[in-house]
């Protein structure tokens, strides 16, 4: 779903999280909020659906050129931890207000999704060290822009 450069405000959001908990079967997911305007409060109504869809094993998402930090990394972290069948991750997170605890967050979510065989980052032009991406730096088939 692209909905790249519409104004979706949290009850957008909330109204795409509600649709999209109904769908538990599904098995991939793509979502594209580029330049949408999305906060951290917008994440955390994503991420109550994502942790919903356990049987995924495909997620992409978009969310470059918005106003996610630290706090929204920790709740869609918080969610991809219960995606224990994902085994391809694309997190486009470019342009956003992530910083050092954000990175940890996701890092430490990560590590522990055990059928995960293709990760894509950005992480482009936000605040963090490339030294806080120690913890996911192992990981086979890594593609990490900074």
């Amino acid at each position: 779903m692209d909905l790249t450069y519409n104004l979706i405000e949290d009850s957008g959001i909330n109204y795409i999280s509600t649709a999209l908990i109904k769908l538990i079967n599904l098995s991939s997911l793509s979502l594209d909020f580029s330049y949408t305007s999305i906060e951290d409060s917008s994440v955390c109504y994503l991420s109550t659906a994502l942790i919903k869809l356990i049987n995924l094993s495909n997620l992409s998402l978009n969310f470059r050129y918005n106003s996610i930090g630290d706090s929204g990394v920790n709740y869609l972290s918080t969610a991809l931890i219960k995606l224990i069948n994902l085994s391809s991750l694309s997190l486009n997170l470019e342009r956003n207000s992530i910083g050092d605890s954000g990175v940890n967050y996701l890092s430490n979510a990560v590590i522990k999704l055990i059928n995960l065989s293709s990760l894509s980052l950005d992480f482009t032009y936000n605040p963090i060290r490339m030294s806080d991406l120690s913890n996911i730096s192992a990981l086979k088939n890594l593609n990490l822009n900074k």
